[in-house]
């Protein structure tokens, strides 16, 4: 759930408003990092900056319908006419 990676990704799925230069997403060379410096802890998981890890933990404090509703609120792009 939580980190968009900067890669091609969103660019070959056609969400480039999501995608690389967002403030919602990870330079690859930082995850893995964060992933590497998990490991070398003896970490079973790491979770990297605090927003992430708010969302990681969203579905412990709120409903799946809210999850759900806050989510698209988040990745939905703001120019998209609602009507």
């Amino acid at each position: 759930m939580p980190g968009a990676t900067d890669t091609g990704f969103f660019d070959v799925v056609g969400s480039k408003d999501l995608a690389a230069g967002s403030k919602l997403s990870t330079p690859p060379e930082k995850v893995v990092q964060v992933g590497f410096r998990g490991i070398d802890q003896g970490r079973n998981y790491s979770v990297d900056g605090r927003m992430n890890y708010f969302m990681a933990q969203m579905l412990r404090l709120f409903s799946r319908r809210r999850v759900a509703l806050i989510m698209e609120r988040m990745v939905t792009p703001k120019n998209i006419n609602n009507g």
